[in-house]
């Protein structure tokens, strides 16, 4: 038993992202540098991916990396598991909490200094207007890419074959340059930007998490096992962060 006494759940499925959710406009500089192809590139971002979850979650779960698992029911399971997915752009509910609370802070700033009746008045015409404002535009900045289970019944399944009780899904895997981010203009420096999209689900369909982590290195890295050995370990401490384990 790995999970620790106050856990509400034992165990975790690690699924990696489907091949086609990989976006990366730096390929072209990777394979020039280690003279992989660049489907061998992704495959390196997935399986070191994988690996590293895996050393992360278990520490506090017993983890089922299902890439791992070469059986041909658990290719039929992944095949199955792709074809069940639907994705759209949501705001993490992280945001959605911090947005709210910095709200009720503002608005009892507002009381403070205003009688019921101005304020009332204020808020008719406007005064969080600004405010407001602020949140539509942290909720376009702050969006992760989410997977919907469309097949209600492939959850129940994966626990009862599998016997895991909640399941991780690594929605897509990004490597892109960020232009408006330079460290040096002269030498054209720029960072890039190493992002994961996640799901958290139950065995009952229930979400629980869903979020992205993601790491930020300059554009003169190109050696793939250096940025494999230096920054999966990075986003995958900071996405096991955000996984629940307790009551």
């Amino acid at each position: 038993m790995y999970a620790q006494q106050d856990t509400i759940y034992s165990s975790i499925m690690l699924i990696p992202f489907n091949p086609k959710m990989y976006i990366s406009d730096v390929d072209r500089a990777l394979t020039t540098k280690s003279e992989l192809s660049p489907e061998e590139i992704r495959e390196k971002f997935r399986l070191g991916l994988d690996v590293n979850l895996h050393a992360q979650i278990f520490t506090k779960y017993n983890s089922k990396p299902l890439l791992k698992d070469t059986s041909a029911t658990a290719f039929k399971d992944l095949v199955r598991i792709y074809h069940s997915l639907n994705y759209e752009y949501a705001i993490p509910e992280r945001t959605l909490l911090e947005v709210e609370e910095e709200n009720k802070k503002f608005k009892n700033k507002i009381k403070g200094f205003f009688k019921k009746e101005k304020e009332e008045e204020t808020i008719e015409h406007g005064l969080f207007h600004d405010e407001t404002s602020k949140e539509v535009r942290r909720y376009d900045e702050d969006k992760y890419l989410k997977a919907s289970v469309t097949d209600i019944n492939l959850l129940p399944y994966l626990h009862q074959t599998y016997q895991t009780e909640l399941f991780l899904f690594v929605n897509q895997f990004e490597i892109t340059t960020d232009f408006e981010s330079c460290i040096d203009l002269q030498n054209g420096i720029y960072e890039r930007v190493m992002k994961v999209h996640f799901n958290v689900y139950d065995k009952n369909n229930n979400m629980l998490q869903g979020d992205y982590s993601e790491v930020r290195f300059p554009s003169t890295q190109n050696d793939i096992i250096f940025i494999t050995r230096e920054h999966l370990p990075k986003i995958s401490q900071h996405l096991s962060t955000l996984i629940p384990y307790y009551k």
